[in-house]
């Protein structure tokens, strides 16, 4: 059991390694990306692109942790039921929801080390500056519904 749980742990370490993207080197303050939502939509929302790019960022964020939570709380049921009653049966019968809680507690973490504040503020100078934002976030449709969603709210 604890040979498991170890190698969970290093699997989810070594996977968040791996996947944490390193930005280039830009003179950022550390005090100018450590903001809530509403500060980016404020300072830097300064039209519908830039404010569909702020909500969806922060929806991810909280959306990942939210995942975290629910994984860390199944896992501490989990890990009951593995120490209350017969191991082999309970691995057998609650193999899927073993499977679906490895997966959310590795993705939550991930998450966060993918759409990072940082990330968000370097996007959204570089957008400012002039340059376009990235296709491959473009085409997402989480950004899309963002961007809908705000150009219906400025229709009505």
């Amino acid at each position: 059991m604890k040979t498991i749980l170890a190698c969970l742990l290093a699997l989810l370490l070594s996977i968040s390694h791996l996947l944490a993207q390193k930005s280039e080197p830009v003179s950022i303050n550390l005090n100018n990306y450590k903001h809530p939502q509403q500060y980016f939509l404020d300072h830097y929302g300064t039209d519908d692109s830039s404010k569909a790019l702020i909500k969806y960022f922060f929806k991810i964020r909280k959306a990942s942790t939210i995942e975290t939570v629910i994984g860390a709380f199944l896992a501490g049921g989990l890990i009951s039921a593995f120490l209350s009653t017969n191991a082999t049966f309970v691995a057998v019968l609650y193999a899927p929801v073993i499977f679906a809680d490895a997966l959310l507690i590795i993705d939550g973490p991930v998450a966060q080390l993918v759409y990072t504040r940082k990330k968000l503020l370097h996007l959204l100078t570089d957008y400012q500056s002039g340059k376009h934002l990235p296709k491959k976030l473009i085409k997402k449709w989480r950004f899309k519904r963002e961007l809908n969603n705000l150009n219906k709210v400025n229709f009505t």
